[in-house]
């Protein structure tokens, strides 16, 4: 990074010494009441800035970008899939505290809402137990990416290996159930 800032610096020093001395030459003209002959006003006044092109990102900087925005992608979800947990624990409170205040339902009433709660149970816990999958991946592709950038180059092979055996694990593929 430095050495472009540098590249930056030289090329700007050049350019507005070259136009330093192009408003010399003109104001000298200006300036003297003889006409003597000078050289001819260089034509770096109509030229643009020039241009300077950034190099690059090498193929390593890229694929640890992969790496992190993978692990972004992973942790995004994972705290929507635990702000939805948390709005439907919240709903399934309050519909139980209004049960309890309703307690002239019928039995077969309390049967069927038992039987529901108990489904709403059970998929809670599967989005709680997904949650805690996407964290897992989320955090080892994220160190993933730590490793490339910092001890040694890993390829984009084991990236998309790494991914697609997280996606297996979070939809419970493979694993423990």
């Amino acid at each position: 990074m430095n050495n472009i800032r540098h590249l930056e610096a030289t090329h700007q020093l050049v350019y507005f010494q070259g136009l330093y001395t192009a408003v010399r030459v003109v104001m000298s003209q200006r300036a003297s009441p003889v006409t003597i002959p000078q050289a001819p006003v260089p034509s770096m006044l109509s030229q643009p800035y020039p241009a300077f092109e950034p190099p690059s990102p090498s193929l390593r900087v890229i694929r640890i970008n992969m790496y992190w925005l993978t692990s972004l992608v992973f942790n995004i979800s994972t705290v929507s899939l635990a702000m939805f947990a948390r709005q439907r624990t919240r709903d399934m409170k309050l519909r139980l505290i209004r049960q309890l205040r309703l307690r002239n339902a019928s039995k077969s009433d309390a049967m069927e809402v038992s039987s529901d709660e108990s489904a709403q149970s059970v998929f809670m816990a599967m989005g709680m137990d997904t949650m805690y999958r996407l964290f897992q991946v989320a955090l080892i592709v994220f160190l993933l990416g730590h490793i490339d950038a910092i001890v040694k180059p890993i390829g984009v092979t084991f990236l998309a290996s790494v991914v697609i055996c997280g996606m297996l694990y979070i939809f419970r593929v493979i694993g423990l159930n």
